[in-house]
């Protein structure tokens, strides 16, 4: 992890989570609003620092989950802007790394636990969503994608019967893309960032004109049929 120094991470570790909360937002705020044109007559994104609660039954128990603002979508609409897609992106603050390792580069790596991955994806799941992890001055990129039989594998009693739906089901997995850790506190670690905000905003761009594309094809399609019954 390059930029890192460990005297002045031990001085900013005691800082409150929320001071790293209010840190991402103006940086997520600076990105998108001098480096992102948008057509703010008839949608916008925008940070969004409130934070959202969700709730999923999985397998009889009910997770909840809550993240600590995001990136959301909004439309502007005869009665003034209406949040459209509040999920664009999910921030995850932390105060600080728990435990820091050293790699083969005899750089500084932090170790995230297994409780805070479980974290992650507690807040993503079911979304194919990117997670915005910021921890004291750094930041990563998450990208969660669900498989189309994972709801099935979660809603399975027992690892027994768990194990043997996953033989049955070959897209019952998720699938985790991640960045390396970006310190704001540098030059390079800014820039790196606002490159990684914007690109996912392109992969969601994206994703919405394919969406668009599949739907003119699907009536395009009724069109025809409805032609071809006359």
């Amino acid at each position: 992890m390059e930029g890192f120094d460990e005297d002045d991470y031990d001085e900013r570790r005691n800082k409150p989570e929320g001071t790293t909360v209010q840190l991402i937002g103006c940086f997520l705020r600076y990105t998108l609003t001098s480096g992102l044109v948008q057509d703010v007559k008839r949608q916008e994104v925008r940070v969004r620092l409130n934070s959202n609660k969700a709730m999923a039954v999985i397998n009889k128990t009910t997770v909840k989950a809550e993240d600590d603002g995001g990136i959301s979508l909004l439309r502007r609409h005869s009665e003034g802007w209406q949040e459209t897609n509040p999920f664009l992106a999910l921030i995850e603050a932390k105060r600080a790394f728990q435990s820091l390792a050293y790699n083969d580069n005899a750089q500084y790596e932090p170790i995230v636990s297994d409780r805070t991955l479980a974290q992650y994806l507690g807040e993503a799941v079911h979304l194919s969503v990117f997670l915005i992890a910021a921890t004291n001055t750094f930041v990563r990129f998450v990208h969660f994608r669900f498989g189309n039989d994972y709801a099935g594998y979660l809603d399975t009693n027992g690892a027994k019967n768990q194990r043997a739906f996953v033989r049955r089901n070959n897209d019952a997995f998720v699938r985790m893309q991640c960045t390396e850790w970006f310190d704001l506190n540098t030059a390079i670690g800014r820039r790196e960032a606002l490159c990684h905000v914007l690109a996912l905003l392109r992969w969601h761009d994206n994703r919405e004109e394919e969406e668009g594309s599949d739907s003119d094809s699907d009536s395009d399609s009724d069109s025809i049929n409805d032609s071809d019954s006359e």
